[in-house]
């Protein structure tokens, strides 16, 4: 009985036990009237308040006959949410008594009124691209020939003769055989020649596959013998950096003569599903997968930004996302098809918000993307504030708070923050919304873009109601072809759409949403162990594929830990029996291999993986990681003190030694931002990001500082000063390109 229940758990008296109850009861008077000297009379009765969340009432008379009623505590649910609730139940009983056999997978919930108006959010209709990448790119080269195209630190390119160079290499490929479908590999550091080997290839009908030159030799190797490319596009110094592979013919950029090859682009017949590019993202069987992406769904998202954003020739766009990274697609590309000016920034010079910044009012730029934990620390930049120039933010690659999203319109007033989702599977993004402080807690991932189909479905791929939580399953233009050499995986997650029409797909992508009231879509996480991780996607699988792979370690478990200084990838290992298996080495060895994103910050040796009652791992168990592990010195000096209280604030731990590691701390790239802009302000010293990497210990770190200090170097970043507003005030940079352009 449920008072027993409460008497044996006392914590049950305060917190509950349960709070969504189903209580059914038979109501029937006919015994006790019976009765003889009994007169039996039904009452009305209901409490004005509601003991637990959410409550069902079932009474079922003597003729089989119910009646049913919800109590719900009001600061928790709208009556609407309620009344629709109670709605879906009465469906759903309906469906089964007429029909005892059907299973509960199959019944239908939703009614015409809700599949009519989930129709209507679902999808956008627009008219179809139906120009590709090439042509698009060659009709803006004609329209503005002499207009800056592209600009990096200590050059530009006009349109005609950035297309005149990439033309030339295009006519270059097609001799080496590159056509449709013909895949090419390019890596190189962001740069001119980068973006004009992109172009050459797709030129040249072929479909790109980029390479990080920063990801290790092996997972480069792995990448370019699973693409099946015969050719690989570089640079003369990174020759030494990138791995052989027998068939493939690698190419130095630079080092061609190819003043002979014709200036005009090559002549070209493209089908909208033919190949433009493929992107490797992190796999769960140990090795990453390509995604192959069309000219249809590409032409189609480019065409779509345009409408909706409308660039034009005052804009000026950055592109600083790796080249692996998908966003660099639109990046690259948009700018070249609009005629607004597209500005390289340098590399490396993309993790570090203080130079983003400068770069930003240097050059007038208005269009920014960031991946949340970087945009964080943007709008902490003190410079930032200075960007004026600014017309648009794009946030994607992972949830974003609203904590942040308010900073940003409070920091940055006249710019525009649009919040974008989408997986590599779908061709860059499938959702925009433009944010609002209004927007309350939540952030929403949005509505579909033009002939982008989103429907969010149960396991047995039933449409769900507005406010129940189900998977996000995308169609419509867009969709990849599927993974490179998995067609089990592909069949996997490229599924055929339940309620499309023959031949329609749909991609399973795993995430967890929900549709608003106002037809908007909310991300509420992941159904796997998948993570996004400062932007990037991991699947913790592949992580535990390679530790299991390294000699000596029995079992591996790799999981997200929140701590104070954000979220960090956490191993953990066993050691087989009479091994030696050192965390130092296993982690030299895995960031031979992983990407450094996917290296887990620490690595806890156990001597048995935690396990639940039926034997499987239990990942609540696995202990906290221990950041400290050197023995520890403490500061001095008053610069290494001042210093210290900056490691600590940023990394979250209690103390720092001048022994102690930045790395083995926890750190990674976008916290060494943070400690070299509070450094600098701190210091007032122009200290470049690289310091902290080429000295990652404290005491280091610190000598490397002090040597910037004696030196002279003085920060770059000038105090906003007060103004006379009754006199002129200066123009910025962007106010004075307005001025000469209109």
């Amino acid at each position: 009985p449920f008072e027993q229940l409460v008497e044996a758990f006392p914590q049950a008296r305060e917190r509950g036990l349960f709070q969504v109850m189903f209580n059914h009861q038979q109501r029937d008077l006919g015994a006790l009237r019976r009765l003889p000297g009994l007169l039996a009379e039904e009452l009305p009765w209901h409490s004005r308040e509601a003991k637990f969340d959410l409550q069902l009432h079932s009474e079922e008379d003597r003729n089989g006959r119910l009646n049913l009623s919800f109590d719900y505590a009001d600061e928790l649910f709208e009556r609407d949410t309620i009344v629709r609730l109670a709605r879906h139940y009465v469906q759903l009983l309906t469906q089964v008594s007429q029909q005892a056999q059907v299973a509960l997978g199959d019944v239908q919930l939703l009614g015409a009124d809700e599949l009519a108006e989930q129709t209507q959010w679902s999808a956008a209709a627009r008219t179809p691209a139906h120009v590709w990448l090439p042509e698009l790119l060659e009709r803006q080269a004609l329209q503005t020939p002499e207009r800056i195209a592209l600009v990096w630190e200590g050059g530009s390119l006009d349109f005609a003769s950035l297309h005149a160079q990439a033309n030339r290499l295009a006519h270059y490929l097609r001799d080496k055989g590159v056509g449709p479908d013909i895949k090419v590999a390019i890596a190189a550091e962001r740069s001119p020649q980068l973006l004009i080997g992109l172009l050459a290839i797709l030129k040249a009908g072929g479909a790109y596959v980029p390479l990080d030159p920063d990801y290790p030799i092996e997972r480069l190797a792995y990448m370019l013998q699973d693409s099946g490319v015969e050719l690989l596009l570089t640079q003369s110094h990174l020759l030494g950096d990138l791995p052989s592979a027998d068939g493939v013919c690698t190419v130095a950029m630079d080092m061609l003569h190819l003043d002979s090859w014709p200036v005009s682009a090559p002549g070209l017949h493209l089908s909208g599903d033919n190949l433009a590019y493929v992107i490797y993202t992190s796999g769960s069987t140990g090795q990453p997968k390509g995604v192959g992406n069309t000219h249809a769904a590409l032409a189609e998202r480019l065409q779509w930004m345009q409408d909706t954003y409308v660039l034009d020739e005052s804009d000026v766009l950055m592109q600083k996302a790796p080249i692996s990274f998908d966003v660099s697609v639109w990046e690259c590309f948009w700018p070249l098809i609009t005629g607004c000016r597209l500005l390289l920034a340098g590399p490396g010079e993309h993790r570090d918000p203080h130079r983003i910044a400068q770069l930003v009012n240097e050059h007038g730029v208005t269009t920014l993307h960031f991946v949340p934990p970087l945009l964080q620390l943007f709008v902490d930049e003190p410079l930032a504030q200075q960007c004026t120039s600014l017309r648009r933010l794009f946030s994607g690659g992972e949830a974003l708070p609203s904590e942040l999203r308010n900073r940003v319109l409070e920091h940055l007033p006249g710019v525009q923050l649009h919040n974008r989702y989408g997986p590599t599977e779908t061709a860059i993004n499938v959702t925009h919304w433009q944010c609002q402080v209004s927007d309350g807690l939540r952030s929403p991932i949005g509505r579909p873009l033009g002939n982008v189909l989103c429907r969010v479905l149960d396991s047995e791929l039933n449409p769900l109601p507005r406010g129940v939580a189900g998977e996000l399953c995308i169609g419509g233009i867009g969709l990849a072809r599927g993974y490179l050499n998995r067609p089990g995986l592909t069949a996997e997650r490229f599924i055929a759409d339940p309620l499309g029409q023959p031949g329609e797909r749909l991609y399973r992508t795993g995430d967890l949403v929900r549709w608003a009231a106002d037809g908007a879509l909310e991300y509420l996480g992941r159904l796997d162990q998948q993570v996004k991780l400062r932007g990037f996607r991991v699947e913790p699988q592949e992580i535990e594929a390679r530790l299991l792979a390294q000699p000596g370690v029995g079992h591996a478990a790799v999981l997200v830990r929140e701590t104070a200084a954000g979220p960090q990838l956490i191993g953990y290992y066993t050691a087989e029996a009479g091994q030696d298996a050192q965390a130092e080495r296993i982690k030299s060895a895995l960031a031979l291999e992983l990407p450094d994103y996917m290296v887990p910050a620490q690595l806890v040796r156990l001597d048995n993986m935690p396990l639940s009652p039926s034997g499987k791992l239990d990942r609540r168990a696995l202990p906290e990681p221990q950041w400290q592990t050197r023995e520890h010195v403490e500061s001095q000096t008053d610069l290494q003190k001042q210093i210290a209280a900056v490691w600590r604030q940023v990394l979250g731990v209690p103390r720092v030694g001048l022994r102690d590691d930045f790395f083995e701390l926890g750190g990674h790239s976008l916290l060494a931002t943070q400690i070299i802009s509070r450094v600098r302000q701190a210091c007032d010293i122009d200290l470049p990001l690289r310091a902290l990497f080429e000295a990652s210990e404290l005491g280091a770190f610190v000598e490397q500082v002090q040597t910037i200090q004696l030196s002279g170097e003085r920060s770059s970043l000038q105090p906003i000063a007060r103004v006379d507003r009754s006199q002129p005030v200066p123009l910025s940079y962007s106010q004075q390109r307005m001025w000469f352009l209109w």
